[in-house]
């Protein structure tokens, strides 16, 4: 019997972020806004493909299933986050992932790029607590809830 509360059976929300404070921030609102998606945090863009791939320490699907939603910083080492949308969208196998685009730039030439290789959304980091846990609320509803709900 496959137990669905169990956390490594909890839908996986993949966060690539490589400033650390940005990250701690990202799972302390997690936290705070009661989210039953597990959020797995990788320190850039490369790493975050072999998640994607399932490559190295990543192979293990038990441990680090599939995400049903990817998170982007845009400015990463290695790899940005615009590089991986290309790379996500560029495989067919990927087309049903939701990416996401989380960044501190508001620039219109960011957010037009991103959505010219097929950003989901974009979404300017938000100032504090309150408005973070909103606005992973809002993910969740949009894009957790709906996809959780075709699956299941």
């Amino acid at each position: 019997m496959i137990e669905s509360d169990s956390p490594a059976r909890a839908p996986v929300v993949l966060y690539a972020e490589n400033d650390e404070n940005d990250a701690f921030l990202m799972n302390l609102c997690w936290r705070r806004a009661e989210m039953t998606q597990r959020l797995e945090v990788v320190a850039d863009g490369q790493e975050a493909i072999h998640y994607l791939s399932g490559e190295g320490p990543y192979a293990d699907r038990e441990a680090f299933p599939f995400p049903a939603l990817l998170l982007l910083d845009l400015s990463m080492p290695r790899c940005s986050g615009l590089e991986v949308l290309a790379w996500v969208r560029a495989r067919p196998e990927f087309a049903a992932l939701p990416v996401l685009i989380v960044s501190m730039s508001n620039q219109e030439k960011d957010q037009s790029e991103a959505a010219r290789l097929g950003a989901d959304g974009y979404f300017v980091k938000p100032v504090g607590m309150r408005g973070f846990v909103e606005t992973i609320h809002g993910w969740r509803d949009r894009w957790l809830t709906a996809g959780a709900q075709a699956v299941g």
